[in-house]
C-alpha cells in the first residue's frame, strides 16, 4: 500500500477544518433567528394578561375591515412588522351587515322561545361578533351566493393555527346558523375532546357546513354554550389566508350572529 507523504498529512487537518467550518456556517444560517417560529395571536379579548389587539377600522353596508398588531413573543426586537387583515364583504341576495358586525361586542338577538312581554337573549361577555340581517321573506336554497365571507390574511406565513367558533344557533323559522371555511385544508377537535358541541353538525366544509339541527337559543340563557361552540380548529399549515363563509341555510329572515375566539399560532420574524 502506498504511504501517505508528510506534505498529505499535514495537510488533511487543514481540509477538515475547512469542511467542518462550512458546515457549522450553514447550521448557523439554518438557524438564524429570523428562520424560528414564535407564538403570536389575534387578540379579540384579552389572553394571558395581554390586552386586545384586535380594531376594527372601516365598515360600511357592504364591506368591514378590522387589523390586529401582532407583537411574536420572543422575537429579536428588530422584527418585521406583523399586521392581520380581516375584512367581510356581503355576498348578495338581500344580506345585510349589521353595525355590531366585526365590533367586539356580543350583540342581543331576539329569543324565538319567548312570548309577547318575555325578555330577549341576555347578551354575555363582550366578543368579536360576525353579524347580519338575513333577507326577509325567505332565504335562498343553500348555496356559494347568500350570506357574507370573512377573510382573514398574514403578512406571511403562520403555523399551527387554532382557534374556535361560538354561539351557532336556529331559530324557529327566521334563520339557522351555517358556517364553512374555504381556502386551505383544516382539522378540529381534539383526540381526548368531543370534536364540538353536542347541538352542532357537520364538517365546516362548503359540502357539509357547521349548523344546529334544532332550535336552541333561548334554552340556557345565553348565545354561547359548550354545547352550541365549534372547538380546536386547527390548521397546520403554513397558511398566509382563510376564509370563513357565514349564512343562513334556512328561514324567513332575522338577525344572525357567530363569534369566532381568539386566533393562536406561530410565525418567523421576517
Amino acid at each position: 500500500m502506498p504511504s501517505s507523504s508528510r506534505r498529505q498529512v499535514l495537510a488533511a487537518p487543514a481540509w477538515t477544518a475547512l469542511v467542518l467550518a462550512t458546515a457549522v456556517a450553514t447550521l448557523l444560517a439554518s438557524a438564524s433567528p429570523y428562520t424560528w417560529q414564535y407564538p403570536g395571536s389575534v387578540r379579540f379579548v384579552a389572553q394571558d394578561g395581554l390586552p386586545a389587539n384586535y380594531v376594527r377600522t372601516t365598515g360600511t353596508d357592504a364591506a368591514i375591515r378590522g387589523t390586529a398588531d401582532v407583537a411574536l413573543i420572543g422575537a429579536p426586537e428588530k422584527v418585521t412588522p406583523f399586521t392581520v387583515s380581516v375584512v367581510s364583504t356581503a355576498i348578495t341576495n338581500g344580506y345585510r351587515l349589521l353595525d355590531p358586525n366585526f365590533s367586539l361586542s356580543t350583540p342581543t338577538i331576539p329569543n324565538p322561545n319567548t312570548g309577547p312581554g318575555e325578555p330577549v337573549e341576555v347578551p354575555g361577555p363582550s366578543r368579536f361578533t360576525i353579524q347580519q340581517a338575513t333577507p326577509a321573506g325567505g332565504v335562498p336554497p343553500v348555496s356559494g351566493d347568500i350570506g357574507q365571507t370573512l377573510t382573514v390574511t398574514f403578512p406571511r406565513p403562520v403555523r399551527g393555527l387554532t382557534f374556535e367558533i361560538q354561539g351557532f344557533t336556529r331559530s324557529t323559522a327566521r334563520y339557522s346558523d351555517a358556517l364553512s371555511i374555504t381556502g386551505v385544508p383544516f382539522t378540529f377537535g381534539d383526540p381526548d375532546d368531543q370534536v364540538s358541541g353536542s347541538q352542532v353538525s357537520g364538517s365546516g366544509t362548503k359540502a357539509e357546513p357547521w349548523t344546529v339541527e334544532n332550535v336552541n337559543i333561548g334554552a340556557t340563557g345565553s348565545q354561547v354554550t359548550a354545547e352550541n361552540t365549534v372547538r380546536a380548529i386547527r390548521f397546520a399549515g403554513p397558511l398566509t389566508s382563510f376564509s370563513l363563509h357565514f349564512y343562513s341555510s334556512s328561514g324567513n329572515g332575522a338577525t344572525q350572529a357567530v363569534f369566532p375566539s381568539n386566533m393562536n399560532f406561530t410565525a418567523s420574524c421576517a
